[in-house]
C-alpha cells in the first residue's frame, strides 16, 4: 500500500517539481535581462543554495554555464548586489560558518570578474579576521592572475585595461592590510604581478606605484623597487608605470624626514634600457627639468601655451598616440577644455581619432554630456554615428543618460535614430528602460522603430510592460507596437503583465488585441501563470476574455490541477466553471480532479466537483474510478456520496476488480 501511495504521489505531482526547477533558469534570465532580483525577497535557504551551487546554460554571450554568483559578479549592479547580500545575511545569520562559506564563494567570483561592488559589499558581511592567510592569498592571486591573463588579450586587441581591475586590487589589499600575515602575502612575486598589471588611473593620479608605496613603505620602495622598476618597465613595456614614475619625480616635494629619493628616480629613468624604451614610445625625459616637456603631460595638465609651443616648434606630433591609442585631443575632451580642443583642431588634430576601444572625441564628449564640445566637434566634421568597439554611438550614450538637448543636437546632425550596439539595443530601447516619456516621444517622432528587438528578442513594449510603465505602453501601442511580440523565451507583454499582477496593464493589452492564450517556450499561458500566482481577479479577467482553462503545459499540468496546490476554493470553483474537459471526459494520462479528491477523502471538494457536473465514472489509465479510489483508501463518506450520486458500483478496473473487492483487500470493513 505504501508503494502504491508513493507511485500515486509521483505520478500526480512530479510535474510540479519539474516546474519549480525550470523556474530557476527563468529567474536567472530575468535577472540578466532586467536586473530583476525581487525573487530574493521570498527565496528559501534551499532555493538560494541551489541558485548559488547549480549552473545553467543561459544565452548571454558566453558559452559556459552560469550560476547566480556569476550573474551578480558580471553585472556588478550596486542595488542587485545589496539585495543579494541582505538575503545572505538574513538566511545564513544563524550559522556563521555557512555564511563565511557563502561569502568566500562571493569573493572568489567577484575577484574573478573584478566586480568592485560585489567585493566591497561581500567583504563587509564578515569581519576581516575571519579570512585565513591561505584564503586571503588565494583571493588576491586569483584577481591578479586573471588580470594578467586579460592583459595579453588587451594588448593583442590594443585595448586599455578596465578601471575595475585597479579598484578591485585596492579593495582586496585593504581588506587584509592590517593582518599579521599581510607582509607575507604581499611578497616580491605578488608586488611584481601588481606592477605587471600596469594599471594607472590617469584622472586621479592613482597607480600601481601608489599601492607599493602605501603598503610596502617608502623605505622599501626606495631601496628595492626603484632599482627593479627600470628592468620591469623596459622588458614588459609598462608605459603607464613609466609615466607615473616621471610624474612622481617631477612633482615630488621631498619632506626632510622622507626616505624617498628624487635622485634615485632620476637615476633609474636615466639608465640606457629605460632611455631606449622612453624614446621608442615617444616619452621625453630630461633629468634636469622640473616641467613636463612632453605633449601628453602638457595636455593632461591643461597647459595651453606649452601645447602650442610644442606643436609650433615641431617638438610634438598633434595626433601622437600612446599605447592605448589615445590622442591629445581625446585627453583635452576628457578634461572638458574647449580652448585646448580648439587649438588642437586648428593645428590639424584628427577629429575622428579612435583609441583602442574605438572611442572618438565626440563619443567621449557625448558620454560626459558636454554639449558645447559636441557642437564644436560636429562643426569640425566629427562622424555623428561613430561607434566604439561595443557598437555604441554618441546618440546611444545620450539616450542612456536621458540627455534630451544632446539627443536633439545629434538627431539634427543626422544621427541614426535606430543605431544598435552589439547587443542590438537601440536608443529607444534605452529610453523605455529608463521610463523617459519625453525622450521616447522625441525618438518616435524622428522615426525610431517601435518594434526593434535586442538579442534577447525584447521589444520596447515588452520592456515597458516589465517596468509597469502604463503611459509608455499606451504611447508605444499608439505608435504601432506589436502587442504580441515574444522574446526568445516565447514570453509576450501580456504574459509579463500577468506575472507582475498588473491588472490595469493586462486590461490595456487585452483591449489592444493581446493573445490571451499565448504560450511561452515551456507551454505556459497567462492563465496558467495567474493560477500559479493564486491571482483570482486576474484569472477572472483572462477567462472572461477567452482564456482556455483546459490546456496543459509542456509538463502535462492543467490550471485546475495547479489550483489544487493552493486550496483556494473560489479559484477552484472559477476554473471548474470553465473546465468542461474535466466534467465530461475521462482522463487517460493522470488523475482527474474528482479522482484526486476521492483518493484524498476530500468530501467537500467531491461535492463541489459533482455540483459542477464532473464525470462521476471517469477512469484512470488503470481503470480506477473515483469510487474505486475512495473504497481502496477507506473513505466511507466519500463512497456514500458517490453511490448516492449514481456511481457505477459494478465498475471494474483493468484487473477486473470492483470497488468492494479493493476495500476488502485493504481491510476497510466499514466501507464493505
Amino acid at each position: 500500500m505504501i508503494l502504491f501511495l508513493m507511485l500515486i504521489n509521483s505520478c500526480s505531482f512530479s510535474n510540479f517539481n519539474t516546474m519549480r526547477k525550470g523556474l530557476e533558469k527563468d529567474l536567472l534570465e530575468n535577472a540578466i535581462i532586467d536586473n530583476d532580483y525581487e525573487f530574493l525577497n521570498e527565496v528559501s535557504k534551499e532555493n538560494l543554495d541551489s541558485l548559488i551551487s547549480n549552473e545553467y546554460q543561459i544565452i548571454w554571450g558566453v558559452d559556459y554555464p552560469l550560476n547566480l554568483l556569476d550573474v551578480l559578479a558580471i553585472q556588478d549592479n550596486p542595488e542587485s548586489v545589496s539585495k543579494f547580500i541582505e538575503t545572505v545575511d538574513r538566511i545564513y545569520n544563524i550559522s556563521l560558518e555557512e555564511k563565511r562559506h557563502v561569502v568566500l564563494k562571493c569573493l572568489e567570483k567577484a575577484s574573478l570578474y573584478k566586480s568592485v561592488n560585489f567585493i566591497e559589499k561581500s567583504s563587509k558581511l564578515l569581519e576581516r579576521k575571519i579570512f585565513s592567510e591561505s584564503e586571503a592569498s588565494t583571493l588576491l592571486n586569483l584577481c591578479l592572475d586573471m588580470e594578467i591573463r586579460n592583459m595579453g588579450l588587451y594588448r593583442q586587441c590594443r585595448q586599455q585595461p578596465k578601471e575595475d581591475a585597479y579598484k578591485s586590487l585596492c579593495i582586496l589589499i585593504k581588506m587584509i592590510s592590517d593582518q599579521n600575515y599581510f607582509n607575507r602575502i604581499l611578497s616580491d612575486e605578488v608586488v611584481e604581478k601588481i606592477i605587471y598589471v600596469d594599471y594607472m588611473d590617469l584622472d586621479t593620479r592613482l597607480g600601481v606605484l601608489d599601492l607599493i608605496i602605501k603598503y610596502k613603505g617608502e623605505e622599501e620602495f626606495n631601496e628595492k623597487w626603484i632599482k627593479r622598476l627600470p628592468e620591469l618597465i623596459s622588458e614588459n613595456s609598462l608605459i603607464t608605470v613609466a609615466i607615473n614614475l616621471i610624474s612622481l619625480a617631477n612633482k615630488l616635494k621631498i619632506p626632510s624626514d622622507s626616505k624617498l629619493s628624487k635622485s634615485e628616480i632620476y637615476s633609474a629613468l636615466s639608465c640606457d634600457k629605460v632611455k631606449h624604451f622612453l624614446k621608442r614610445v615617444r616619452l621625453l625625459w630630461n633629468e634636469n627639468e622640473d616641467t613636463n616637456a612632453n605633449m601628453w603631460l602638457a595636455v593632461k595638465d591643461e597647459q595651453l601655451e606649452e601645447c602650442k609651443r610644442l606643436i609650433e616648434e615641431e617638438m610634438a606630433y598633434v595626433d601622437e598616440r600612446n599605447i592605448e591609442g589615445t590622442t591629445p585631443l581625446w585627453l583635452a575632451v576628457q578634461s572638458d577644455n574647449l580652448d585646448l580642443c580648439q587649438l588642437l583642431l586648428e593645428k590639424g588634430a584628427d577629429v575622428d581619432s579612435k583609441n583602442n576601444d574605438g572611442i572618438t572625441p565626440l563619443w567621449l564628449a557625448a558620454k560626459g554630456n558636454q554639449l558645447e564640445l559636441c557642437r564644436l566637434l560636429l562643426e569640425r566634421g566629427a562622424d555623428v554615428d561613430s561607434k566604439n568597439n561595443d557598437g555604441i554611438t554618441p546618440l546611444w550614450l545620450a539616450a542612456k543618460g536621458n540627455q534630451l538637448g544632446l539627443c536633439r543636437l545629434l538627431l539634427e546632425r543626422g544621427a541614426d535614430v535606430d543605431s544598435k550596439n552589439n547587443d542590438d539595443i537601440t536608443p529607444l530601447w534605452l529610453a523605455v528602460k529608463g521610463n523617459k516619456l519625453e525622450l521616447c516621444q522625441l525618438l518616435l517622432e524622428r522615426g525610431a522603430n517601435v518594434n526593434s528587438k535586442n538579442n534577447f528578442g525584447i521589444t520596447p513594449l515588452w520592456l515597458a510592460t516589465k517596468g509597469n510603465q502604463l503611459e509608455l505602453c499606451r504611447l508605444l501601442l499608439d505608435k504601432g507596437a506589436d502587442v504580441n511580440s515574444k522574446n526568445n523565451g516565447g514570453i509576450t507583454p501580456l504574459w509579463l503583465a500577468v506575472q507582475g499582477n498588473k491588472l490595469e496593464l493586462c486590461q490595456l493589452l487585452l483591449e489592444r488585441g493581446a493573445d490571451v492564450n499565448s504560450k511561452n517556450n515551456s507551454g505556459i499561458t497567462p492563465l496558467w501563470l495567474a493560477v500559479q500566482g493564486n491571482k483570482l481577479e486576474l484569472c477572472q479577467l483572462l477567462l472572461e476574455r477567452g482564456a482556455n482553462a483546459n490546456f496543459r503545459n509542456n509538463g502535462g499540468i492543467t490550471p485546475l490541477q495547479l489550483a489544487e496546490k493552493y486550496k483556494n476554493k473560489k479559484l477552484h470553483k472559477l476554473l471548474l466553471k470553465h473546465s468542461s474537459y474535466f466534467r465530461n471526459e475521462a482522463e487517460s494520462e493522470s488523475y482527474s480532479p474528482l479522482a484526486l479528491a476521492a483518493y484524498n477523502g476530500d468530501i467537500d471538494k467531491c461535492k463541489s466537483l459533482l455540483d459542477e457536473e464532473a464525470n462521476i465514472n471517469t477512469m484512470t489509465k488503470n481503470g480506477l474510478t473515483p469510487l474505486h479510489l475512495a473504497a481502496q483508501n477507506g473513505h466511507t463518506e466519500v463512497c456514500e456520496l458517490l453511490i448516492e450520486k449514481g456511481a457505477e458500483i459494478e465498475a471494474t478496473d483493468k484487473d477486473k476488480k470492483r470497488a468492494l473487492m479493493l476495500a476488502a483487500q485493504e481491510g476497510h470493513k466499514e466501507v464493505c
